[in-house]
């Protein structure tokens, strides 16, 4: 029988990707809504307001949740739930990047040598994993930066999706600890469905 430590991570995991499974769905849907391929200098101003609130909301309530999930484990594993993690901010420079460069971009960059149609449909799931990753940087973020500063904590170990790619499941299990030079940097591609958990001593 699984630990109460471990069914709180698995809980935890699940919320987070359906975080990202609705990141997702509504970024496809603004897309759909919004961009048009043949107009993009048009139409992509609009889009991007639409799909930063998207990320950004999402980016929120993923740091909420695992702001929550430090505290019960903290109480799993040492007794007591310690001080409530402050809530990562986030880089909202960044996130409007990566979407252009995932969405728009991406779609003038391929429609030199695909189809319309084709080059609209890889931008659309491009941009769509992108503002997810970036949604999900919430909690992830929230867990690596309170483990950094909490003494009871001894620093955090990766949990990865049912089915990881490849690089994903190398790291599988992998512990950084609180001193270790990058412990507070979650490495996450598009796609990832990956996490941090916390540690304790």
């Amino acid at each position: 029988m699984a630990s109460q430590p471990d069914r709180l991570a698995d809980r935890h995991r699940l919320a987070q990707v359906a975080i990202r499974a609705a990141t997702v769905r509504s970024l496809l849907a603004l897309w759909d809504a919004l961009i048009d391929p043949t107009d993009l200098d048009a139409t992509t101003p609009v889009w991007l307001d639409a799909a930063m609130a998207v990320v950004l909301r999402r980016h929120d309530e993923s740091a909420r949740l695992a702001a929550t999930h430090i505290g019960r484990t903290r109480y799993a594993q040492v007794g007591d739930v310690g001080p409530t993690p402050p809530l990562v901010i986030p880089d909202s420079e960044a996130t409007a990047k990566a979407l252009l460069i995932r969405g728009p971009l991406l779609l003038k960059s391929q429609m030199t040598r695909l189809p319309l149609d084709a080059a609209t449909r890889s931008a659309k799931a491009a941009q769509a994993q992108a503002g997810a990753r970036r949604a999900l940087t919430g909690g992830r973020q929230t867990i690596t930066n309170a483990v950094r500063a909490d003494p009871a904590a001894t620093g955090w170990r990766r949990t990865t999706s049912a089915n990881p790619c490849d690089w994903c499941a190398s790291k599988a299990g992998q512990v950084w600890a609180t001193d270790a030079d990058g412990g507070d940097f979650f490495q996450a591609h598009d796609h990832c469905g990956c996490g941090a958990e916390p540690l304790y001593q």
